[in-house]
């Protein structure tokens, strides 16, 4: 790789570095401070989340594009990108959602974006061009290098003082441990660490140019491989038939990434602009004739995104895998009509076509992040679509998708379902919809009944023996160490099971893939207790919890806290005060011993 940049920083240079990461970490410590203050900017997510995004993005793009400080073109990307980038982070923190793909999308923009910058402060090449190919190439590895190699030293470096504090802790030296741990010191110390850092990576261009030249000859060997399994794949399709690869469930996900493979590899491999072909003339044909073929998994991935999309509408991984795949195909077609149109100066064409599809990508993840396009608009509205027409009924229809993961756009939705005259008569649904609504999280159980009426309470949980009546006192204790019997989706049962000294109530659920066993209750002097908890023994011949039948539930002659139904058995872990009540005998101090270490196994010859 040719020397392309002026990288020698001097000393000047390598303070420059060192301020602009120490400036960076001055302001990252000062959000962070607000944000455990609990004071602005941290009380406004827009302000937060698009100071975070300047704080973050401006620096970057200043370490990987900046050639010269003194350069009054520096000035144009300070007054352009700063309120793009607090734009795209205040519209994140208005959604309060999605902040790892807006946080991956403007790292992509601003790698993009910092690479014609730097070729533009660099002028006219040899060649008298600005924005050569072979030296945009160049840039983009060594940016690549320059941010592996940064991240690399800084792991390095934190791992040093993991190890220093570590042997201090040894020696019952403390402080230094908690010195690492704070805050005040993380950033500005990282900071530090990354200015150095980019001084000496930056100026080490022989040594990143070496490291590019055995990644090109790695690439270079293995691209005929990638190209070889492109097409024997596409051979081998009319054989194996499209539907045994749709089965899979992500073959859209496993073309896309072979495609990714196959485009990467030959850019990083054809790259003179003036015609010269890295291989033999027969490999250099088999190659570009793989590349051509490129279209057909672009075409066959938008048909299985299709299929799903009419199944299941609109999500926003279905439209970030759209938009995805219509980037890729922009190269993927671009290129396969080039190598038809201009045969012999199709790579030239498609290297210009490189540096347009870059701001391309750089336009659609602006538009995707920003009120322009965003997804989450897109999804809400198609997903809420579908429920209004009736695709999908209200009692499987994910509220919570809509209420979690599509931020401000999705609650709005919900209260647009929520006025529907088209749902006005459908009490469950928008009871359904008022409970996600009424959640401050997705996994937030909802109350399904009121838990101070009683009756209520009864109604929600399945009694065994049918028609059995359950006092309110037990109710109140199925309420108060049992409260998830209350939430949607419950499927407790309580059974009614002869005990020693009086009636039990066993909590049980009743689901079908899986029985869980719960509390036990009884009455004392009319009112509720909590007698203990059962622990599951096994089944002679018919396998787990869930072949228990409940309504044959009784005590097994002969022991006092083992109930079975002819097969499975069950015993009762008693709390103290049930042991003390049945082995009156024993001292409040021994009882809980006996508890714990019997598990709540207690028989008549065990009491003797």
């Amino acid at each position: 790789m040719a020397d392309t940049t002026n990288t020698s920083t001097g000393e000047v240079g390598r303070l420059g570095w060192i301020l602009l990461a120490l400036a960076q970490g001055a302001m990252l410590y000062a959000l962070h401070l607000s944000t455990t203050k609990a004071v602005w900017p941290a009380t406004d997510l827009r302000w937060l989340y698009g100071l975070y995004a300047v704080a973050l993005g401006l620096p970057g793009f200043f370490y990987l594009g900046l050639e010269r400080w003194r350069d009054r073109r520096n000035l144009w990307p300070l007054l352009g990108l700063t309120p793009v980038l607090f734009w795209v982070g205040a519209h994140i923190g208005w959604q309060d959602s999605g902040e790892l793909g807006a946080a991956a999308s403007l790292a992509l923009m601003v790698f993009i974006l910092a690479l014609f910058l730097r070729c533009w402060c660099l002028g006219p090449d040899a060649t008298g061009r600005v924005f050569r190919f072979e030296r945009m190439l160049a840039l983009s590895w060594q940016q690549c290098l320059v941010l592996a190699l940064l991240g690399l030293f800084l792991l390095v470096f934190w791992l040093l003082l993991v190890l220093c504090a570590a042997l201090f802790n040894a020696v019952g030296v403390s402080w230094v441990e908690s010195l690492f741990e704070e805050a005040w010191f993380i950033h500005p110390v990282s900071a530090l660490i990354v200015g150095w850092g980019l001084a000496l990576i930056r100026e080490r261009v022989t040594l990143l140019a070496a490291i590019r030249s055995v990644c090109d000859g790695l690439i270079r060997a293995l691209l005929p491989l990638a190209a070889l399994i492109h097409v024997l794949f596409l051979a081998a399709l009319p054989f194996v038939g499209l539907e045994q690869v749709w089965q899979t469930g992500h073959a859209s996900a496993l073309m896309m990434s072979l495609t990714l493979v196959v485009l990467f590899g030959f850019n990083a491999v054809f790259t003179a602009d003036d015609g010269r072909l890295p291989y033999p003339q027969e490999l250099n044909r088999a190659v570009l004739i793989a590349v051509a073929l490129l279209p057909v998994y672009s075409v066959l991935a938008a048909w299985s995104l299709s299929v799903r999309v009419e199944q299941y509408g609109l999500s926003v991984d279905r439209l970030w895998a759209a938009v995805l795949q219509v980037l890729i195909a922009g190269f993927t077609l671009g290129y396969a009509l080039l190598l038809m149109w201009r045969r012999a100066r199709a790579l030239t064409a498609m290297h210009a076509l490189n540096r347009g599809m870059a701001l391309v990508v750089v336009l659609v993840l602006l538009a995707v992040n920003t009120p322009i396009a965003d997804l989450r608009a897109w999804a809400a509205s198609s997903q809420s679509e579908r429920l209004l027409s009736g695709e999908v009924s209200g009692e499987v229809f994910d509220f919570d998708y809509l209420r979690f993961d599509l931020g401000t756009y999705g609650v709005e939705a919900l209260q647009r379902l929520q006025a529907a005259p088209e749902l006005a008569d459908d009490d469950a649904t928008l009871a359904r919809l008022e409970a996600s609504l009424g959640k401050e999280s997705r996994w937030a159980p909802v109350l399904q009944v009121d838990a101070s009426d009683m009756a209520e309470v009864a109604g929600i949980v399945t009694v065994i023996p049918q028609g059995a009546q359950v006092p309110d006192a037990i109710l109140a204790q199925l309420v108060e160490f049992s409260p998830f019997c209350l939430h949607v989706g419950s499927d407790c049962q309580l059974v009614k099971v002869a005990g020693p000294g009086g009636e039990l109530w066993f909590e049980m659920s009743s689901g079908a893939a899986t029985r869980w066993l719960g509390n036990v209750f009884g009455l004392r002097d009319g009112k509720g207790v909590m007698l203990g908890e059962q622990l599951w023994i096994g089944c002679r011949d018919r396998g787990d919890a869930r072949s228990l039948q409940p309504e044959q539930l009784s005590l097994v002659p002969g022991s006092v806290l083992l109930f079975g139904d002819g097969d499975c058995a069950l015993q009762v872990k008693p709390t103290p005060d049930y042991l003390r009540e049945l082995l009156p005998d024993v001292p409040p101090s021994t009882a809980e011993s006996e508890a714990s270490s019997r598990g709540g196994s207690v028989t008549p010859g065990s009491a003797g």
